[in-house]
């Protein structure tokens, strides 16, 4: 996929003109798609450009259009709509605006991280070993949320003209990204981070018991392994690696985890149709969130890495894994334009560089409403680097 978009939230394009700032996008910065949040998580941000407040918060996740009320009728989990989209339809807006002026609109869809719909739905989210819920974790294991996710895509696409749909946390939500502050006071180690992410839930019990794994044994062995971290206050003796303690039953649970996350983008593939593309974004390892790029990257139109970094060399890697099951002319590179991942115009550049001299032309910079206004720029003469090469001049 040869373009070059960037992450947007809707308040800033509300507070500083839809039609000014994707005009600027477009003809400044030369981006030829816009990815706007139409379906966000809980956040709090400083904005160094805006005609609005600098501080932005928004306390609980939401949707950021007007949901059609005949797809939604009688769905087990209902949309939360933001206040935002009750005054008016920022995506009808958007839309609107970009067809106008030429650019490509992204639905940047954060799927199931969402604090609010847990709240409101607690049979519906992620439990650890220890039957403890997970509100900021819709379980991708439970019908309901399955439900869920296919109305909400297939909505975005039937009444929006978008390009793409963009899935973020498409998958199980690892520990410990949470809602709130979160408080570790020891290492749990890449064992801990592991066993505290797999989800017990009744329906992911059911899944695995169906497919023969002893489920009770398996919830108790990883109980048992983590009251072993929590009493030493850090990682087990020897610190051994993850794949040393992942035993044939728990490799079981583990695939059954990667074959849920596959099978609903594959349901959300089929309700998003020829509509859009449909674009994976790769985020954390497949064993704690069950998202395997070998599996996702053959559904999707698209496949996203995210290579938020100063080195280079991260960003190759990053690609090369990649590449092992997708190929370039499918790949989207995200980056960061963030002074922590771009403290300078050569940095962003030679990311940029290394991921086109992989083949690589789909780019995702982040993110318009949090950068300075002079990091703007730098994405500008980035992009310019891209068209060179899509051209070969």
């Amino acid at each position: 996929m040869t373009y070059a978009t960037m992450w947007t939230y809707p308040w800033d394009l509300l507070d500083d003109g839809v039609e000014t700032v994707l005009r600027y996008l477009k003809d400044e910065v030369g981006l030829d798609a816009v990815s706007v949040a139409t379906s966000y998580h809980s956040v709090e941000h400083l904005r160094p450009h805006t005609r609005g407040g600098r501080r932005y918060f928004i306390a609980d996740g939401a949707v950021y259009f007007r949901p059609d009320p005949e797809l939604w009728q009688g769905a087990p989990l209902q949309p939360i709509v933001s206040p935002l989209a009750q005054r008016q339809d920022p995506l009808a807006l958007i839309g609107e605006a970009a067809e106008k002026i030429g650019i490509k609109l992204v639905s940047w869809t954060v799927c199931l991280h969402n604090s609010n719909l847990g709240r409101r739905y607690p049979h519906a989210v992620q439990r650890n070993a220890f039957g403890d819920p997970y509100p900021p974790y819709l379980c991708p294991s439970n019908p309901d949320v399955q439900d869920y996710v296919e109305r909400l895509t297939k909505n975005l696409a039937s009444r929006y003209p978008l390009f793409a749909v963009e899935l973020e946390s498409l998958s199980f939500g690892s520990f410990p990204h949470f809602h709130g502050h979160e408080k570790v006071g020891f290492e749990l180690s890449s064992v801990g981070r592991a066993f505290l992410s797999f989800c017990f839930c009744e329906h992911c019990r059911r899944e695995a018991e169906e497919e023969g794994v002893e489920v009770a044994a398996l919830q108790q062995w990883v109980q048992d392994v983590l009251l072993q971290i929590f009493e030493r206050g850090g990682p087990l003796e020897g610190a051994p690696h993850i794949s040393e303690l992942l035993r044939e039953d728990l490799q079981r649970f583990d695939a059954i985890r990667r074959e849920t996350v596959a099978a609903l983008h594959r349901r959300v593939k089929r309700a998003v149709g020829e509509r859009a593309y449909v674009i994976g974004m790769e985020m954390g390892s497949p064993l704690t969130t069950g998202f395997d790029g070998s599996a996702i990257a053959p559904i999707v139109d698209a496949y996203e890495v995210l290579a938020y970094t100063t080195q280079a060399e991260v960003v190759e890697q990053r690609v090369q894994a990649a590449l092992r099951f997708c190929e370039p002319d499918d790949l989207i590179v995200g980056l960061s334009a963030l002074s922590e991942h771009a403290p300078s115009p050569k940095v962003l550049a030679a990311n940029v560089r290394r991921a086109l001299s992989l083949g690589v032309r789909g780019f995702s910079f982040y993110n318009y409403g949090i950068m300075p206004r002079r990091h703007l720029q730098w994405v500008a003469e980035a992009v310019r680097q891209i068209r060179k090469a899509d051209t070969g001049s």
